[in-house]
């Protein structure tokens, strides 16, 4: 296919006037006039180097069997899709270059009273019209459809207003906008300026949801005509027969659905309630626009194009008597219902500071919190009669070192006096007594007994300990107490965890005695949070397993070994056992010869006992042998089927009495041996089976552990 001209270029942009503001300016003034630029796009030029874009052939005389004639387009045509940007903005420019030789009233007229070629002005006077356009055209003819808002001779206007009615019915919806002006002697004068009217939608909608939607439609109106119009202070009112839409107007209290809701939205902002009033079905001219009308009714309709009676009176009927607005009814379909539950507050006690720290799961913002806090204690305190000082105040910006390090111990008490309250009572009963300080300890029984625990001058319980004369920090000689069971503790662990780079275990207890805290129990407090780290466990947890299962039947059975099962690895066994024996003792071996040497050797290998524990008594039985499980007898002799009582073994058949004591082998084996498989090495207590949807770590032996890769589990199968 190919390609068209239109395909390839720009619209560029719309500078056409709308055709509703330039109909409505129209109508202002009794004298009009009407121009068209002939050929409007021909006269706009094609710059020479784009001229080959607009070539076409042509056959002289229609002929063609001749050869085309190739011409080329020197100015704008129809149907091109930039004509229409290019005349707009040629004539807009034209209007710009030309306003100060020919005035700015022509200037205005080409921007803003054409639309495309035609040219459509009103103004007061003949004269006026002759010295905008060279020369006047015929005026228009007046019908019963007057064109101009205000009739022959009327005076200065003083006052205009804009009267918008709508209406609905189960046909259709509309509205219509009347223009009102009164002039300097009180004549009064009403138009119609513009209506609108649509269908009711196909599904089903009530009546006062379509009375709403012609109240919308007149706001709407509503703002074109003042855009377009350009009449200065002018004055709107609104007029429905619908009480129910003046209710939802006026209301003020209530919620609505969305479908009214909205609407009502978009009448609020552009209107005030004041400004709606009520009228009557048979007096709203609106009602035709949602009822309908033929030509032939509409031409004997005076009141469609004049408007109701009373806005040709002097005075309008809500300036003589106030109308009251009416009020939503209670079973209103379109309000929403409200539900009003009574709730009961039972007085608690005031939550605690450790209460709040709970809520914290990184020890610095802690830290931070408490450290605000006493920055707002602080202004409290400060005297809030000198001007300026509590506004310079609050407008530092981040938190001190110091600050930080108050807030610090400030939570250290909070914990040591929920952990160690009687030691703190016992410390305080005794503070100021040096001679007793230095005899008198904690309680034997007491946790901190081993620490020699002494309260400092910030009131912190710190360890005094064996180092008190060590060239060493006060914080690494005498560091802080802390509970092992205490959600501060785990937030300080984590915390110097994280800041070691989630190093193992005792990296992370040296961290944080190093940095002045002493954790009861630190080891377990620091494996607990370790433990549950989930870096951590991704770098160093086993692979998942679950608990060993019972032994099988077939293990605890008495039957040969390799009844169950079995391996070959005789053949190259056999050869380079060959090979060997042959290097080693310099014979040359047959198979058979071989076979019997090796019958030998593994006898001899496997004669050698299992256990020691009887080995060196001599009134002890036979000691167990690899022999005795390889073929349940101390010799390699077929065992016949049978089943041999303990009176087989004063048989005279000697292979009964020895079958006999063959099987007091297995009565040692359950009585030595067997008790020994009832203990787990490994895999001794039971996990959680993996379950679809579950995150894991999928381990590749070929790769290091911190590339293994995440999975979802899909599916499991049994």
């Amino acid at each position: 296919m190919g390609q068209s001209l239109n395909d390839h270029l720009l619209q560029g942009p719309d500078m056409m006037n709308m055709l509703f503001g330039v109909l409505c300016r129209f109508r202002k003034e009794p004298v009009a006039f009407v121009c068209d630029i002939e050929q409007m796009f021909h006269q706009f030029k094609v710059n020479v180097e784009h001229r080959n874009y607009l070539r076409f052939l042509w056959w002289d005389d229609g002929n063609f069997n001749k050869d085309p004639t190739t011409y080329r387009m020197t100015v704008h045509l129809f149907g091109a899709v930039s004509s229409p940007g290019y005349a707009n903005f040629g004539l807009r420019q034209a209007a710009t270059d030309g306003e100060l030789q020919c005035g700015s009233d022509v200037g205005n007229f080409i921007k803003r009273d054409f639309y495309v070629e035609d040219g459509l002005k009103s103004v007061a006077t003949p004269e006026e019209a002759i010295s905008i356009i060279e020369r006047s055209k015929e005026l228009c003819s007046r019908s019963e459809i007057k064109r101009c808002l205000k009739p022959e001779n009327f005076g200065d206007v003083v006052v205009a207003e804009l009267h918008h009615f709508s209406d609905a019915s189960t046909i259709g919806y509309g509205q219509c906008s009347y223009l009102r002006l009164i002039d300097d002697k009180q004549q009064v004068h009403c138009s119609l300026v513009m209506a609108k009217s649509r269908v009711t939608p196909l599904k089903p909608v009530t009546i006062p949801r379509l009375e709403l939607t012609a109240a919308l439609v007149s706001v709407k109106v509503s703002s074109q005509l003042l855009e377009e119009l350009e009449i200065s202070n002018v004055v709107e009112w609104f007029w429905t027969d619908s009480t129910v839409v003046l209710g939802y107007i006026a209301n003020d209290s209530r919620r609505f659905h969305v479908f009214v809701a909205n609407r009502l939205q978009q009448i609020r902002d552009h209107t005030e309630p004041y400004q709606w009033n009520y009228i009557s079905s048979s007096e709203n001219p609106a009602d035709m626009a949602s009822r309908g009308v033929t030509a032939d009714e509409l031409r004997n309709r005076k009141e469609w194009f004049r408007g109701p009676k009373f806005l040709w009176e002097s005075s309008l009927p809500f300036t003589v008597k106030p109308v009251s607005k009416p009020s939503l009814s209670d079973d209103d379909p379109e309000v929403k219902r409200c539900q009003v539950f009574e709730t009961k507050v039972e007085p608690t006690e005031c939550t605690s500071l450790m209460d709040h720290l709970e809520r914290y799961s990184d020890w610095t913002h802690a830290k931070r919190l408490i450290a605000n806090c006493l920055k707002f204690k602080s202004l409290l305190r400060k005297d809030a009669c000198q001007k300026g000082t509590d506004a310079v105040l609050c407008k530092e910006q981040g938190l001190p070192v110091a600050l930080l390090e108050e807030a610090e111990l400030t939570i250290v008490r909070l914990v040591q006096k929920e952990a160690f309250s009687e030691e703190l009572k016992f410390f305080n009963d005794i503070k100021g007594c040096e001679e007793v300080n230095r005899k008198k300890s904690v309680r034997r029984t007491s946790s901190l007994y081993r620490l020699d625990p002494f309260l400092d001058d910030n009131d912190v319980l710190r360890v005094g300990g064996r180092l008190r004369k060590g060239e060493f920090t006060s914080y690494v000689k005498h560091p802080i107490i802390l509970p092992r069971k205490s959600h501060v503790t785990r937030l300080i662990i984590r915390h110097f965890h994280e800041r070691s780079r989630h190093q193992e275990r005792s990296i992370t207890t040296n961290e944080i005695r190093s940095n002045g805290y002493w954790i009861i129990g630190c080891s377990s407090a620091v494996y607990s949070v370790v433990s549950r780290c989930v870096k951590c466990r991704k770098r160093r947890s086993q692979t998942q397993y679950q608990k060993m299962s019972d032994l099988p039947a077939d293990r605890l059975a008495a039957e040969a070994p390799f009844t169950y099962s079995g391996v070959d690895f005789w053949t190259i066994l056999h050869q380079r056992r060959k090979k060997r024996v042959e290097e080693e003792f310099g014979a040359q071996l047959d198979d058979e010869a071989l076979r019997t040497f090796f019958c030998e050797t593994m006898a001899i290998v496997n004669s050698r006992p299992l256990t020691i524990s009887n080995l060196h008594d001599p009134f002890a039985p036979e000691p167990i042998t690899p022999n005795h499980l390889l073929t349940m007898k101390s010799k390699v002799v077929l065992p016949p089927p049978d089943e041999f009582q303990k009176p087989d073994l004063y048989c005279r058949k000697r292979w009964r009495r020895i079958q006999y004591l063959a099987n007091e082998f297995w009565i040692r084996w359950e009585k030595e041996f067997l008790h020994t498989l009832q203990t787990r090495a490994k895999w001794s207590s039971p996990r959680r089976n993996i379950q679809t949807g579950d995150v894991v770590l999928v381990k590749d032996d070929n790769l290091p552990r911190n590339q293994w890769h995440l999975g979802r589990v899909r599916d499991i199968s049994k």
